[in-house]
């Protein structure tokens, strides 16, 4: 799936783009803990959760070294 440069130029900033693909995949996924994260070379990143009330214990902000 390609998206379009003019598309993500929509987006002010990461948390209007991860509010919208998270309520995307929340649609075709409704019962599922679903985040979006970033990897280093030593540790992931937990940047946004779509459900925070999840007995999975993650949160955001949230870092698991490798």
């Amino acid at each position: 799936m390609v998206i379009p440069m003019q598309e993500l130029q929509m987006y002010q900033n990461f948390n209007e783009l991860a509010s919208d693909v998270l309520e995307l995949a929340k649609e075709i996924m409704p019962d599922k803990l679903i985040y979006l994260s970033s990897f280093t070379e030593n540790e992931q990143v937990i940047l946004r959760l779509s459900n925070a009330d999840s007995h999975i214990l993650l949160s955001e902000g949230m870092a698991v070294k490798l």
